[in-house]
């Protein structure tokens, strides 16, 4: 029996686009790009690159579509003919060579641990095997930074053992493969699975939900616990009773993000 595409079972309902994130504030619209795909027509090169790879199309599908892998194809097959903007192509290259979407050098992917005043250990000096998974803004942007170096504070504080991969660390993936490149997705995702394998890790604590997205949905069953550090820091505050001392100004606020 022949296996249609799934953009076949598309109906046009329009239940995609009523809850993209991008309709009605941009042109893209992914109902329109789903039955052009249906067509075999020439899709816009500058609409594709819209959307945000947020999932909630596929989420609410009545028909089981996918819509969000749709465009991925789309991208897939614009970069195997070179239609892309420039700026994906650099972007590309950069993971390439220095793996890392901005081209900053490899070297100094753990500038974020200096003047710290706390020794963090290589992952291959560590006993439990624990991984603090940086990936790539959180290491390079100067305005993120404070992220990592205030999560290994807390785990200090704690008593938790964590190590890092340090200047070995590469590209978790996920923004190559929604660009969709998938070559390059699998070369990153094989270099972090061999480094997870020489070190003997047995978990991950990842900073960005998405580079936990990709470990636990995208790489397979490597055989490793993967958490989000907030997940890991609940687990945490439950079994040894954590208390925080908070103000009455103090104010807290959790970022939902894309997925």
């Amino acid at each position: 029996m022949e296996i249609l595409p799934q953009e076949y079972m598309c109906m046009q309902c329009g239940m995609c686009t009523g809850v993209c994130p991008e309709s009605g504030i941009t042109p893209f619209n992914i109902r329109k790009m789903v039955r052009k795909r249906f067509l075999r027509s020439q899709v816009n090169a500058d609409l594709v690159w819209l959307c945000t790879s947020c999932k909630e199309c596929t989420l609410r599908c009545p028909r089981d579509v996918r819509p969000s892998e749709v465009i991925l194809k789309i991208r897939e097959e614009m970069i195997e003919q070179g239609r892309i903007p420039k700026t994906i192509q650099n972007a590309l290259e950069n993971a390439y060579v220095q793996k890392n979407p901005w081209g900053r050098p490899k070297a100094k992917r753990d500038q974020w641990t200096e003047d710290m005043g706390i020794d963090i250990p290589h992952i291959k000096d560590t006993s439990e095997k624990r991984l603090l998974f940086v990936c790539c803004i959180q290491a390079y942007d100067p305005r993120c930074m404070v992220i990592p170096q205030n999560v290994v504070k807390i785990f200090d504080r704690l008593g938790i053992e964590i190590g890092i991969l340090g200047k070995e660390e590469v590209c978790c993936g996920n923004e190559i493969k929604r660009m969709g490149e998938g070559g390059l997705f699998e070369d990153l995702r094989d270099e972090n699975i061999s480094l997870f394998k020489k070190y003997g890790v047995k978990q991950i604590i990842t900073l960005s939900p998405h580079c936990m997205n990709t470990f636990k949905n995208e790489y397979g069953d490597m055989g490793i616990e993967i958490f989000h550090y907030t997940e890991f820091l609940t687990k945490i505050i439950n079994e040894k009773g954590v208390e925080f001392k908070l103000g009455k100004q103090s104010r807290i606020i959790y970022h939902d993000p894309c997925f």
